[in-house]
């Protein structure tokens, strides 16, 4: 039933980061959010679903097919060299069901000196109690997919975002530019109105 709103959403999700390459951000958080309406009701994946769409994001859709040695040469000889794949970024997925909130996390090669998926995975879901994660490694590096099951998970999933940015915040790897604009400074004003 939902495998096409899966394929759509793994599209969906590429594409978000192919916007974050192309604009040259180091990490991508995003929520995705399928579900299905048939008349008034809205439906979602159970969770055993969405952990292995979840998967198959960060192992498959994330990871790019290899180029041919006659493309890379092709490439070379114009003087290009292959842009990043998403899995160069820090990456970040949260999804939800009616039972649970899942996330994935993946952290790029270049970075793994400087962070520790499995330490950001803690951060970030530090709250909870009772979450299960799973950690894979394939040729492409390492990622972790995390199951939480709750009673409000749509709400969770919210908040498990939010946890995500802060975190990515704290290490310095999303750098909110409005946080440090000062937009009026009263003290100022009201020291120019008495020295006039």
């Amino acid at each position: 039933m939902f495998t096409k709103l899966f394929k759509v959403a793994a599209d969906d999700a590429k594409l978000t980061i192919g916007r974050a390459i192309k604009n040259d951000v180091q990490f991508s958080c995003q929520l995705v959010n399928i579900c299905s309406t048939v008349g008034e009701e809205i439906q979602y994946p159970d969770n055993a679903e969405l952990s292995e769409w979840i998967k198959k994001l960060f192992s498959e859709t994330f990871v790019p097919k290899p180029l041919n040695e006659k493309a890379l040469a092709a490439m070379k000889a114009k003087g290009l060299s292959p842009g990043k794949s998403p899995r160069d970024l820090f990456l970040v997925v949260v999804t939800g069901s009616d039972t649970h909130v899942n996330l994935g996390v993946s952290i790029p090669g270049t970075m793994t000196g400087q962070q520790d998926v499995d330490d950001y995975v803690k951060c970030v879901m530090g709250c909870y109690e009772n979450y299960t994660a799973e950690t894979t490694i394939d040729p492409t590096g390492k990622f972790v997919t995390v199951s939480y099951q709750c009673e409000y998970p749509l709400k969770e999933r919210d908040v498990v975002l939010q946890n995500a940015f802060n975190e990515l915040k704290k290490r310095k790897i999303y750098v909110d530019d409005n946080d440090d604009d000062v937009i009026y400074d009263i003290e100022s004003a009201n020291d120019i109105e008495t020295e006039g």
